[in-house]
C-alpha cells in the first residue's frame, strides 16, 4: 500500500493507521512490510534502556486451577520442589437407593493425564502421548481422606467472598489432616498406556465363567486414556461399609434410614472432607507431572452390589467426581536461597545482571520500560515533534531475552522453560500485542501465540540461548493514547493460553501471576538490564521505525 509523503504532515495518516490496527481482529496489519517499499520513507532501529529485576514470588493461590501438577521435580538450579494435592469429591447425585442389602466391592479413582492421540494400533486401538510430564522416577505416592474443610467462602471477610486457598497451605505440614490412610504405592511409576476397562464373563446366576486352563474368562468392553487409576485398598471392605451403607433391618418391608450426609453437597463435602494426594521422593527423586482433574472420566467410583430378584446379586456404581475444591501444596527446597537474595538484592533502577525466572511459588521478573525518566524523554522527543504530534512510525519493537548459559548449564534440554509470557502488572494481564496474535492454537498451546512470543530459539548446540516477545502495540499505546502503564511482569509459562490470574499474598509490586506460571516446576536464569551486562546479551528494548526522508 502506497502512501504519499504529503500524508504524514498531519496526524490523520495515524489515525488511519490506528483503525487499521483496530481492524486486526481479522488479519495482522504488517506496517513494516505496508511503508519500506515507499522510497519517500527510511527505515531504521534504536534501542533503549529497561530495568529489570528480580521479584519472589510469595505463596500463590493454588484453587481453581484448570489443572493440577503432583510430584517432584530436580532441578539443578532451584534444587527440589514437591507438591501435592487436596481435594473435595462431589458426588454425581444425593439420597442414593442402595436397594436390598448392599455390599461394598471396590473404590477406584481415576485422573487422565494430559495426553495425544498418535494413532492406532493393529487392533484399531488408539495409541497415546503423554504430555506435561516432567519427570519420570519411581516415587512414593500415598493417598488419604483428609480431614480438612475446603470452605467454599471466607467466613470472616465482610461482605462473604469467595474462599481462596495458597500454595503455602500448612494443615498437612507433620501429618495434621491426614485421616485413614486409603492407599500407597512405595514405588510408584506412571503408566503410559491407554487403560482396558472391563468385566470376567458370568453365567445367569452372576458366577464367573472359568476357561479350561480353570482361569476366569475377561471382557473388555472400553478403553480410557493413559489415567493414573487407582484402587483404595488400605482400609478394610469394612471401613468403606460401614461409611457408606446404612445398617439393614431384619424387617424386609422396612424403609431403608435416612442419610443427611449424603442428601446434599454441604452435608456430603463435610461428611467425607475429601482425598490428599501426597508424594514422597525414592533415592531422593521422584516423578512430576500434571493430572486433569476436570476432565469427564475423572472420577472417584464407588462399587457395590445388592440382592434383585431370585438372589441374583447385581453390581451398581455410586459415581463421584472432582468438582469441588481443589488446592495444590507447593514444597521448595529450603536449602537453595537464590531467590531470596535476588529478591533482597533486587536494583529496581538499574536492573540485575541476572534474572532468576521460576514457575509456582518461585520468581518473575519486573520489567520497568522507562525506569528512567531520560530514556521516556528521548523515546518521546524521537517519536513525537515539539507539537506532540509522531513524527515517526513504529513499525516493530520487541525485547530480545538472552538465557544466561553458563548459570543454567547443569540443566539438561528438557527442563528449559520453551515459552515466557509478558503481563500487563496493572491490570494483570497480558500486553495489547498478545491479543493481537491470531496463531492460537488450543490443542497444542506450545505453538500458540508463536507471533507476539516466540518459543525459546536454540543455538548450533541444541541449547536454548534466546526469547523474543513483541510489545509493538503496547509500545504504540504509550506513544499515542498517552499510557503511564510502564511495568510488565516476565513469566515462565507450560501454557501461553493459560492467562488467568492467580493471586499471590501481598507484596510490594506484584498481585498476581498467570496460571501457565503457577503450574510451570520449571526455572531458568536470564541476562539481566545492568549495564554490567555485555551489550549484546543485556535485555533492552530494540523498535524498528519508519520516517519522512
Amino acid at each position: 500500500m502506497k502512501r504519499n509523503m504529503n500524508l504524514f504532515k498531519t496526524v490523520g495518516a495515524f489515525a488511519i493507521f490506528s483503525l487499521l490496527l483496530t481492524g486486526c481482529k481479522k488479519e495482522f496489519i504488517s506496517s513494516d512490510s505496508d511503508l519500506q517499499g515507499d522510497h519517500n520513507f527510511g527505515t531504521s532501529s534504536q534501542k533503549y534502556a529497561v530495568a529489570a529485576y528480580n521479584k519472589m514470588v510469595d505463596a500463590v493461590q493454588t484453587s481453581g486451577l484448570p489443572a493440577n501438577s503432583l510430584g517432584i521435580y530436580d532441578d539443578p538450579v532451584y534444587g527440589q520442589t514437591t507438591t501435592h494435592v487436596v481435594t473435595q469429591i462431589i458426588p454425581d447425585s444425593y439420597s442414593p437407593d442402595w436397594g436390598t442389602d448392599p455390599v461394598f466391592d471396590s473404590i477406584v479413582v481415576t485422573i487422565p493425564y494430559f495426553s495425544n492421540v498418535t494413532g492406532t494400533d493393529s487392533e484399531g486401538n488408539s495409541t497415546y502421548e503423554l504430555d506435561s510430564i516432567f519427570n519420570e522416577s519411581p516415587m512414593k505416592l500415598s493417598v488419604y481422606r483428609s480431614n480438612y474443610f475446603l470452605s467454599d467462602y471466607d467466613q470472616a471477610s465482610e461482605p462473604v467472598v469467595e474462599q481462596l486457598y495458597y500454595s503455602d497451605l500448612s494443615a498437612f505440614d507433620n501429618g495434621n489432616n491426614e485421616g485413614e490412610l486409603l492407599y500407597v504405592n512405595e514405588n510408584f511409576t506412571i503408566n503410559p498406556n491407554a487403560i482396558s476397562l472391563g468385566d470376567y464373563e458370568r453365567d445367569e446366576d452372576g458366577e464367573i465363567i472359568y476357561d479350561e486352563d480353570g482361569l476366569p474368562t475377561y471382557i473388555e468392553d472400553k478403553r480410557i486414556a493413559p489415567s493414573l487409576r487407582l484402587k483404595l485398598t488400605e482400609q478394610p471392605d469394612s471401613f468403606w461399609q460401614e461409611l457408606f451403607f446404612p445398617p439393614q433391618s431384619d424387617d424386609p418391608d422396612a424403609e431403608a434410614p435416612f442419610q443427611p450426609e449424603l442428601s446434599n453437597k454441604n452435608n456430603f463435602t463435610n461428611f467425607f472432607r475429601g482425598l490428599y494426594f501426597k508424594v514422597e521422593p525414592v533415592n531422593g527423586e521422584g516423578s512430576y507431572f500434571m493430572l486433569n482433574f476436570e476432565a469427564s472420566s475423572a472420577s472417584v467410583n464407588l462399587y457395590y452390589n445388592n440382592e434383585e430378584e431370585d438372589n441374583v446379586r447385581d453390581q451398581d456404581i455410586f459415581e463421584m467426581s472432582f468438582s469441588g475444591n481443589r488446592v495444590s501444596i507447593i514444597k521448595n527446597d529450603p536449602s537453595i536461597t537464590l531467590i531470596e537474595n535476588a529478591d533482597a538484592n533486587a536494583d529496581e533502577f538499574n536492573g540485575d545482571e541476572q534474572l532468576f525466572l521460576k514457575g509456582g511459588e518461585g520468581s518473575v521478573a519486573i520489567i520497568d520500560l522507562f525506569k528512567d525518566e531520560s530514556v521516556y524523554d528521548d523515546f518521546i522527543s524521537a517519536f513525537k515533534d515539539d507539537n506532540g504530534n509522531p513524527s515517526r512510525l513504529i513499525n516493530e519493537a520487541n525485547m530480545v531475552i538472552y538465557m544466561d548459559q553458563d548459570a543454567v548449564f547443569a540443566q539438561n534440554e528438557s527442563q528449559e522453560p520453551q515459552r515466557l509470557t509478558l503481563f500487563d502488572l496493572k491490570n494483570n494481564v497480558p500486553i495489547i500485542d498478545y491479543y493481537y496474535d491470531l496463531t492460537t492454537n488450543t490443542s497444542n498451546p506450545l505453538n500458540s501465540k508463536i507471533y507476539q512470543s516466540t518459543l525459546l530459539e536454540k543455538d548450533e548446540n541444541g541449547r536454548g540461548y534466546r526469547y523474543k516477545i513483541r510489545v509493538t502495540e503496547h509500545l504504540n499505546n504509550i506513544l499515542l493514547k498517552d499510557s503511564t502503564n510502564f511495568k510488565l511482569g516476565l513469566f515462565v509459562s507450560t501454557n501461553v493460553n493459560s492467562i488467568t490470574p492467580f493471586k499471590v499474598k501481598p507484596t510490594s509490586d506484584l498481585e498476581a501471576i498467570s496460571g501457565g506460571a503457577v503450574l510451570s516446576p520449571k526455572g531458568t536464569i536470564l541476562h539481566g538490564s545492568n549495564p554490567n551486562v555485555p551489550e549484546d546479551q543485556r535485555i533492552q528494548l530494540e523498535v524498528f521505525y519508519s520516517e519522512p526522508d
